[in-house]
């Protein structure tokens, strides 16, 4: 008997400050292929209309925002590989320059554990 394929998927969860930090961590700007994950990315971590309500997330100004801390607001991403690879060349070069933050840092150790 022929044995099937497993194929790994891949995800990752995030809490709502990961998913709030979590843009800050792509690239800005690329090749059009890597724009085109990127902007998919983006729409996986948003937050929804009912999810900003049930959350009690508010923008407090200064690029800061607030939510309600007994919510969680965990959400697993699927991700693809080259979304995977996008994001570990993302925390290796926020690494190299040394701009990793007690913030980020969850979402990288994350990253990092993500296995394509």
């Amino acid at each position: 008997m022929a044995k099937k394929a497993t194929t790994k998927k891949l995800e990752i969860s995030l809490n709502v400050k990961e998913r709030v930090l979590f843009p800050g961590i792509l690239p800005n700007s690329g090749k059009k292929i890597e724009m085109i994950l990127v902007s998919d990315l983006l729409k996986k971590v948003e937050f929804t209309p009912i999810e900003v309500a049930e959350l009690g997330l508010k923008d407090i100004g200064g690029g800061r925002v607030r939510w309600d801390p007994r919510k969680n607001g965990e959400k697993s991403i699927e991700l693809t590989k080259e979304q995977v690879e996008i994001l570990k060349k993302a925390s290796e070069e926020f690494d190299a320059e040394g701009k990793v933050t007690l913030d980020l840092l969850p979402i990288f150790e994350k990253i990092d554990g993500l296995e394509i």
